[in-house]
Order: C-alpha cells, then sequence, then structure tokens
C-alpha cells in the first residue's frame, strides 16, 4: 500500500504540470489536483504567506493569510474547499492544526512552495 500511496501522490503533483497533466488526465483522471487547490497554493506564494487561518463565521467562512503581505482567500466553489484543503493535506504540501480556539490552520510547506514555482515558470 506505500507504493500505491507514492503513485497517487506522484499523480496529483504531475497532474498540475503542463508537460505532464495530459497524461495523468489520461491514464488517471481521478487522481488530477483540482484546480481549486492549486488556487490555495498560488495564493500563499502570491502573499509570501506561511499559515493561512480558517475563520467559521456566519454567514460566511474566511480565509485569511500570514505572510508578508495581508490577504484573503476567495473561494470559487465552496462545496469542495474542505475536500481541496484536506486532498493537500494528505500529499503533504499543507500541515493543518486546530488551535485552542479552534480555528483551523493551514500552513504550506517547502514541497508546495517549490512545486507552484516550478508551475510558475
Amino acid at each position: 500500500n506505500k507504493l500505491e500511496s507514492i503513485d497517487n501522490k506522484l499523480a496529483y503533483i504531475l497532474s498540475s504540470d503542463d508537460l505532464f497533466s495530459s497524461l495523468v488526465a489520461s491514464v488517471a483522471p481521478q487522481k488530477t489536483l483540482p484546480a481549486q487547490a492549486m488556487d490555495v497554493l498560488k495564493r500563499f506564494e502570491e502573499l509570501k504567506a506561511s499559515r493561512m487561518f480558517v475563520f467559521n463565521t456566519i454567514p460566511d467562512t474566511t480565509y485569511s493569510f500570514l505572510g508578508e503581505k495581508s490577504g484573503s482567500l476567495i473561494v470559487s466553489d465552496k462545496r469542495f474547499i474542505n475536500d481541496d484543503l484536506n486532498l493537500l493535506v494528505r500529499l503533504n504540501l499543507l500541515t493543518h492544526e486546530i488551535d485552542k480556539h479552534k480555528t483551523n490552520i493551514y500552513t504550506i510547506t517547502r514541497s508546495a512552495s517549490n512545486l507552484v514555482s516550478k508551475i510558475n515558470t
């Protein structure tokens, strides 16, 4: 199962690369990294942010970044944002913790930063 896990992670990561995306889409279409998930990683990089705080407020949830620049995340499909964040955590592109106030905090990993840099070049 460890080999399958590596295979899955590799497919997700390669799906975001222009060179390999069509290959992954044809071989394993269920293993493509959703655009919204990539948007989260790109936003971390745009703001040079290390963390994203998720504040559940009424009527909406706010995604605020802590970094060189302040900013927030505009979610294109609210139904799947939690799924996308969980996927990024499973792929070790983000880490997740919950603080004493029950605020979800996501931290970008070096691997995620490198991935976004390679995609943007």
